[in-house]
């Protein structure tokens, strides 16, 4: 019988637990590091997307308003004017779904979205080259304005990691309107 000479050649269950065990006090760090690695990425992508609506939107509007010929109706919150190709577009911020949104004509209902995920939108009318504020649509040469916006808390594992504030993009833009004096 050959019972008491075992053949060497194999591995002990003991020995198979051991390098499970060493693997795993390796692997476990590794695959930490690793997983919250994504996880900050995917943050990181989240807030890029947001800034980048913002930049949009601010764009879009700096594109039409620099062919203002005319404004009729101005608010903080939107607008409505006449361009030099004889088109009226209007620009206004939906709270409702956090949108900004463009109407081609006069109107403030089913814009087009050009920017998602906005917390805030601005727009300073200015009279004359002095920067000074105005409220009558008659006299408004240039237009400063600030876009807001924030990622959705729901489309990212750290919410607090963008701020209460959001991004905020800014722009002065002189309309076509405006005198060469």
């Amino acid at each position: 019988m050959m019972c008491g000479n075992l053949n060497k050649k194999g591995v002990t269950l003991i020995e198979m637990a051991v390098v499970t065990a060493l693997f795993l006090v390796v692997m476990i760090p590794i695959m930490s590091i690793y997983n919250q690695s994504l996880v900050s990425l995917y943050a990181v992508e989240k807030v890029s997307d947001s800034q980048k609506n913002a930049e949009n939107g601010l764009f879009f509007i700096s594109q039409e308003l620099a062919g203002v010929v005319n404004f009729y109706t101005i608010s903080s919150t939107y607008f409505s004017a006449n361009t030099y190709r004889n088109t009226n577009v209007s620009f206004y911020y939906q709270s409702s779904d956090s949108t900004l949104r463009r109407y081609r004509g006069i109107g403030f209902t089913n814009g087009a979205v050009i920017a998602r995920y906005v917390t805030g939108v601005n727009f300073t009318y200015i009279s004359d080259t002095t920067y000074q504020p105005t409220y009558s649509a008659a006299s408004v040469v240039g237009v400063r304005v600030r876009v807001t916006t924030n990622a959705p808390a729901s489309n990212i594992t750290d919410p607090t990691s963008i701020g209460p504030e959001g991004f905020t993009v800014s722009s002065y833009i002189w309309c076509r309107n405006r005198s060469t004096n």
